[in-house]
């Protein structure tokens, strides 16, 4: 699950969620890996951030099989 416990507030970037795995993991995780196993558990929103720090990115929410009630 992209993010089980819905620790992330949507949408989030993968940056953030990463960010959240590498946490928990207590180790850094290999960028585009991580990208290509997340991408189809998650839903493109079809925005961009903010782009505050660097360039911006693609907003994701959870995917419809991993909705998350708060």
């Amino acid at each position: 699950m992209p993010d089980p416990g819905a620790l992330l507030d949507e949408p989030f970037t993968l940056r953030d969620l990463r960010a959240l795995h590498e946490a928990v993991a207590g180790e850094r995780l290999m960028r585009d890996t991580f990208r290509r196993f997340m991408e189809p558990k998650l839903v493109g929103t079809g925005q961009m951030s903010d782009g505050t720090r660097g360039r911006p990115s693609r907003l994701w929410v959870r995917g419809y099989g991993f909705l998350v009630d708060k």
